[in-house]
């Protein structure tokens, strides 16, 4: 039970901490994070170096990468460092999501990879669904104690399980019949949504 715990928070860690890129001559981090169902890019130009015009590009494949957005004219400043942001409202959903920065005659930024877990207004997203042996579920970090419920279709509850907000974590469905069942988010003894889950 202790190496358990002991696990998970090694996870939660790890999978909370903001992924950040390599960094660029003129560039001091690039980072970006989950916010609202899409992704925020920041980052900054370290001060006393400037560039024409900031363009986004986000692949799928860290190989095919197509323009975002771009911020036009004059980037960075004289004497301070310059913060810029962007938000991208479409990421892949359930995969890694790859992003560079091409600071006008500069060049690239190194890629920034950010896995996307799109959970909309449920407050959770789960796949694969169709599942035979597992789910990977992931809750939305809105949820302060987060718990998940399964159950059949006549209302008996088959599991329950806490989960971490933010986390990606991997339920075991092989001891359920083939069936369809619902997958229930709460927080604390609230409700927030549920879910059909159909397993094979």
């Amino acid at each position: 039970m202790i190496l358990k715990r002991f696990l998970l928070i090694v996870l939660f860690i790890a999978q909370s901490l903001v992924i950040i890129a390599q960094e660029h001559p003129i560039v001091d981090f690039f980072n970006g994070k989950i916010f609202n169902d899409q992704i925020l890019l920041s980052w900054n130009i370290i001060g006393g170096n400037n560039c024409n015009g900031i363009t986004i590009y986000h692949s799928t494949n860290d190989a095919d990468y197509v323009e975002v957005g771009s911020i036009p004219g004059v980037c960075g400043a004289i004497v301070d460092a310059e913060p810029y942001s962007f938000l991208h409202s479409d990421p892949a959903p359930n995969t890694l999501n790859y992003y560079k920065l091409k600071l006008g005659s500069q060049g690239y930024t190194t890629a920034l990879s950010v896995t996307f877990y799109k959970t909309g207004n449920k407050g959770f997203t789960f796949f694969p669904n169709p599942s035979k042996e597992y789910i990977n579920l992931y809750v939305s970090e809105e949820n302060q104690d987060p718990r998940v419920e399964v159950f059949d279709s006549s209302g008996k509850k088959m599991m329950s399980q806490n989960v971490i907000a933010g986390v990606l974590v991997k339920i075991d469905t092989f001891k359920l019949t083939k069936g369809v069942y619902i997958i229930r988010l709460l927080d604390g003894n609230e409700v927030v949504s549920s879910n059909q889950l159909v397993q094979l």
